[in-house]
């Protein structure tokens, strides 16, 4: 249902503006929070009856507790708001009890609206089996740009939007590759392991399979994967050339100082 109010939370910068954008192109009005907290206080700052009717949560956000936050957010919203969680990776029966229906990043405009139908199956119901919750498994690998979810996106979005997004996209890449790099200096496997997470939700958000499935095993595997980093910057290379040579107008130069 078109122009139904999204409150997107996520504390990846880059997914607080891919989504929107995402969504905004179907005609939802969205707005974005960095945290539950922030969520929260924005919900509360906000007349009931213009609080959102969709709400899309990370379950991987720090600070509260997935089940309390999501008791919260019950509570700050009206009786029909669906509440939607997301995750990279696989959640628990009891991580879902709360929530209406689960969508796996990265996340398409194909994937949020089979989500919101499930939501709609199951909502004021008890989840009892995870099996309705589930996301279709993964089955696309080996290509630098899925054209499928490319050509979805250059139909819903002008040559002007699909060109910033597409660079948004390889400008974080190259932001993050540089801190992963920084991380192996420091032996800081934490903050590989978080670029490589927010990395893979955003570039496979977009159809870039080479750097979602690379930066997959980088998020899995932690430090000892470092020797992929220069896979992942050739992957972003070729994802550039062939962005390059598809979009009009084409892409904003992407700085190239990854050292």
């Amino acid at each position: 249902m078109k122009n139904e109010s999204v409150l997107v939370i996520d504390d990846d910068a880059v997914m607080r503006d891919l989504l929107p954008l995402l969504l905004a192109t179907e005609g939802y009005n969205v707005t974005a929070a960095e945290s539950g907290e922030a969520a929260l206080a924005d919900l509360a700052a906000t007349a009931f009856v213009a609080r959102p009717a969709i709400v899309l949560t990370d379950l991987n956000i720090p600070g509260e507790a997935r089940p309390q936050l999501a008791e919260k957010l019950r509570r700050a919203l009206p009786p029909g708001t669906l509440l939607i969680a997301m995750s990279a990776s696989e959640p628990t029966l009891e991580e879902l009890q709360t929530f209406d229906a689960f969508v796996r990043k990265p996340i398409n405009l194909h994937d949020f609206h089979d989500a919101l139908e499930r939501a709609r199956a199951q909502r004021r119901r008890p989840v009892t089996s995870g099996a309705s919750l589930q996301p279709e498994p993964d089955s696309l690998q080996g290509a630098a740009l899925d054209p499928a979810v490319y050509d979805k996106l250059s139909t819903v979005m002008g040559p002007d939007q699909l060109a910033a997004m597409y660079g948004m996209l390889l400008e974080d890449a190259a932001q993050r590759l540089v801190k992963m790099r920084r991380a192996v200096e420091v032996d800081d496997k934490d903050a590989f392991t978080r670029e490589a997470h927010a990395l893979k939700g955003a570039s496979g958000m977009l159809g870039a399979v080479d750097l979602h499935a690379i930066a997959g095993r980088l998020e899995t595997q932690g430090l000892l994967s470092a020797h992929l980093l220069p896979e992942l910057d050739r992957a972003l290379e070729q994802l550039r050339r062939i962005l390059e040579v598809r979009l009009d107008p084409p892409l904003v130069q992407v700085s190239r100082d990854r050292r």
